[in-house]
C-alpha cells in the first residue's frame, strides 16, 4: 500500500520490490501417535528410580512434549 500511495503522490509509476510471498503446507508428515500404557509401563521400569529421569519423561508425558530433531543442548 505504501508503494501504491508513493505512486499516486508522485503521479508516476515506482516498482514495488516487496515480493508476495505464498505459503504451502507440507503435507508429508504425520502427527505424532499415542504411546500405549504397557510402553509407558516398560520405559518407566528402563528408568528405574532416576528422579531426574523420571521427572523428564513425566513432564513430557503429561504436557504432550516429545523429543525433536532439534534441541537446545546440540
Amino acid at each position: 500500500m505504501f508503494y501504491d500511495y508513493l505512486a499516486y503522490v508522485c503521479e508516476e509509476q515506482i516498482a514495488n520490490p516487496v515480493v508476495a510471498q505464498r505459503h504451502y503446507i507440507d503435507q508429508g508428515h504425520r502427527l505424532p501417535r499415542d504411546i500405549r500404557q504397557e510402553e509407558v509401563k516398560r520405559l518407566f521400569l528402563a528408568i528405574g528410580d532416576h528422579l531426574r529421569d523420571r521427572t523428564i519423561f513425566m513432564l513430557m508425558l503429561h504436557t504432550g512434549m516429545r523429543v525433536g530433531k532439534w534441541s537446545i543442548w546440540a
